[in-house]
């Protein structure tokens, strides 16, 4: 791996890291309120 590339990609990793828990987070909220709706 060259330079050029690992300075690219290293301030990418943070954006990466907050996109994926988002996903998981609303997946899981979406799931929750599927749950609980179907509950009622």
């Amino acid at each position: 791996v060259d330079k050029s590339s690992l300075w690219f990609i290293f301030p990418l990793l943070p954006l990466v890291t907050i996109w994926v828990v988002w996903k998981v987070f609303l997946f899981k909220g979406l799931r929750w309120l599927q749950q609980k709706s179907a509950d009622d």
